[in-house]
């Protein structure tokens, strides 16, 4: 079942009509069924508010479309462990199975360094740093990385990570498939 179909059927289920729907939104009766109909992608905002018409939570909608699955990590909710190389990782992504990327946050202290030979099917990954600077060793070339940049690498070879700076350094970085 899609996202406007499920709408469709929860505003069906209440007796409302895509007017009902339309007053309480503030949205026009023809954006509603657009949205009904799959034929536009509704903002999360668009959708707290149809959803509040519906009486159901955002949360709850997408848990209850087959096959959805979402996952909300809030800034103080993060989990983080701390590699045998010192190197702080704080995942963004809570859900299992089936996912095809994973996303963390690495923090390297002053001159930490960690060292990763590929695995036998190829990953692919993408890094920016936050803050700070960091070094990227692969295929025989170390590539500098300062704050706002971005390095993107398809990996076959080991890779070697190192913070030359003084502070710490912080990258956001997203492979696929997950390495977790």
């Amino acid at each position: 079942m899609t996202l406007g179909e499920k709408l469709k059927k929860l505003r069906l289920e209440k007796k409302m009509t895509l007017q009902d729907v339309a007053d309480q939104t503030g949205y026009s009766k023809a954006l509603i069924s657009r949205i009904e109909n799959d034929s536009v992608s509704p903002s999360v905002g668009s959708l707290m508010k149809v959803s509040a018409a519906l009486q159901i939570k955002l949360h709850e909608l997408f848990a209850s479309i087959e096959g959805s699955k979402i996952s909300v990590v809030k800034k103080g909710g993060r989990e983080s462990f701390l590699t045998r190389d010192g190197i702080k990782i704080e995942n963004l992504c809570f859900l299992s199975g089936g996912r095809k990327m994973d996303a963390v946050i690495k923090t390297f202290d002053s001159g930490a360094a960690t060292e990763r030979v590929a695995e036998e099917k190829a990953a692919e990954e993408w890094w920016y740093v936050l803050k700070g600077k960091l070094a990227v060793s692969f295929d025989e070339r170390t590539a500098q990385l300062n704050e706002g940049d971005s390095l993107y690498v398809v990996s076959a070879n080991i890779r070697k990570w190192r913070n030359p700076g003084k502070g710490k350094t912080s990258a956001l970085v997203v492979t696929t498939p997950p390495l977790s």
